[in-house]
């Protein structure tokens, strides 16, 4: 369900123009980033299940928008405003794409109505400017999403053993 819903996100964030990367949040400010401004999408905490109908949970799920962009300082080292301008553009830019944004595919609905919880600007990060957004939404882990279904045998190709 996780890599659908990232999915649909990042195939929303792509209209965003001059953005180099969008991909899985996986503590790339520890590395090397190479390009920016980068959009690292993670999944935050554990996603709270409630069962619904059968085979159908409601899935409150926590995602975390984080916006990479290099510092461009100035000779008394302060930030340029540009560089501040630039990247608040981006931020609004990602707010305005995915406030209220939902999925629904062929009358099913993957998830809804995402909500902002939360935004934060992190402090300078080894010459990155690095603000994340929160979201809230509900989603629908039902079994036609599911890659291995949720009832019948499934046959995974091992020869019974006779001996």
């Amino acid at each position: 369900m996780q890599n659908q819903i990232f999915q649909k996100i990042k195939d929303r964030l792509n209209s965003i123009e001059g953005i180099k990367l969008i991909d899985r949040f996986n503590n790339q400010y520890e590395g090397i980033i190479i390009n920016s401004p980068n959009i690292y999408i993670e999944f935050v905490g554990p996603t709270k299940t409630q069962t619904q109908r059968y085979k159908t949970q409601l899935c409150i799920t926590k995602l975390r928008v984080h916006l990479v962009s290099k510092i461009l300082m100035l000779q008394d080292k302060s930030i340029s405003n540009d560089s501040i301008e630039s990247h608040d553009l981006f931020v609004d830019q990602i707010y305005n794409l995915l406030q209220g944004y939902s999925f629904t595919e062929n009358g099913i609905t993957l998830f809804n109505s995402m909500n902002r919880i939360e935004l934060e600007e992190h402090n300078y990060n080894q010459g990155w400017f690095i603000t994340t957004q929160d979201f809230e939404m509900t989603a629908y882990l039902r079994e036609e999403f599911l890659k291995v279904p949720v009832s019948g045998v499934i046959n995974i190709g091992l020869a019974a053993n006779t001996n």
